[in-house]
């Protein structure tokens, strides 16, 4: 519920999970960047693994509009932290303030 909190509050990032997660994912895109490009750097640049595209769900993607591209996808489990939240946030805000 955090992650989905702090990016609708991230202008330029869109999410794509509902107010009220039901699970530890959250899809989301940033603007003017692609999602596989944007993956690469919060993978490279701050050591944050997140998954980019379809997700083995291209119909869905269609739905959503984000097709063909896809989204961002982050998924916590059971050893993630807050801080990982935190961290996540970071980036994408400083991914979303370099456009």
């Amino acid at each position: 519920r955090a992650l989905c909190e702090g990016l609708r509050n991230i202008h330029g990032v869109r999410v794509f999970s509902p107010a009220e997660p039901q699970n530890g994912i959250v899809s989301f895109t940033i603007d003017s960047y692609d999602v596989a490009l944007a993956g690469a750097i919060l993978d490279q640049a701050f050591g944050i693994g997140v998954r980019a595209g379809l997700h083995c769900a291209p119909a869905t993607h269609r739905a959503i509009g984000t097709f063909p591209n896809g989204t961002l996808r982050a998924s916590f489990g059971y050893f993630n932290h807050f801080d990982h939240v935190e961290r996540l946030l970071s980036a994408v805000r400083q991914l979303s303030a370099s456009n």
